[in-house]
C-alpha cells in the first residue's frame, strides 16, 4: 500500500519540477540577473503545473516509498499514459513515444529536478573558471 503524502514534506524536488517556470527563465536569459530575482519576489504565489506536477510526485513516490526501481517505474507510467503523459525530448529525433527506465533515472538524478540547480556556477568568458558560491544562483 502506498504511503500517504498529502500531509508530509517532500524533500529533494525543486519547484522547477512542479512549476511551469517557462517565464521567469525567459525573464532571467533576456533581462538578468537582478530583473530575474526581482520578478520571483513579485510572483511568490506560483501555480503548479497541471501536467508535470503530478507525475514528478508519483515518480518520486513509486522510488522513495514504494522502492521500485527505474524500469518498474517507467512500466508503471506507461500503463496510464493520459495520467503520466510521455516526456518531451529536448531533440525530435530522440522521442520514444514511451517511458524508459532511463527517463525515469534522469528524472530522479537531474539536479533541475533534485533541488540543486545552480546557475553562474562557471563563468563562460573565463574559460570556466568557478565563480564564488555568492554569486552563484
Amino acid at each position: 500500500m502506498p504511503y500517504d503524502l498529502e500531509s508530509r514534506l517532500v524533500i529533494g524536488i525543486a519547484s522547477s519540477a512542479l512549476f511551469d517556470l517557462k517565464e521567469s527563465d525567459e525573464v532571467f536569459r533576456t533581462e538578468g540577473e537582478s530583473a530575474y530575482r526581482d520578478y520571483q519576489q513579485e510572483n511568490i504565489d506560483l501555480i503548479p503545473d497541471p501536467v508535470r506536477a503530478p507525475v514528478v510526485e508519483s515518480i518520486f513516490r513509486l522510488r522513495v516509498v514504494e522502492r521500485l526501481g527505474y524500469d518498474a517505474i517507467a512500466k508503471r507510467l506507461n500503463a496510464d499514459r493520459d495520467r503520466y503523459p510521455v516526456p518531451e525530448p529536448t531533440s525530435p529525433r530522440r522521442r520514444r513515444g514511451t517511458w524508459s527506465g532511463s527517463a525515469v533515472r534522469d528524472i530522479l538524478t537531474n539536479p533541475k529536478y533534485t533541488g540543486y540547480m545552480v546557475w553562474n556556477r562557471r563563468a563562460t568568458k573565463s574559460g570556466g573558471k568557478v565563480n564564488p558560491p555568492e554569486d552563484w544562483v
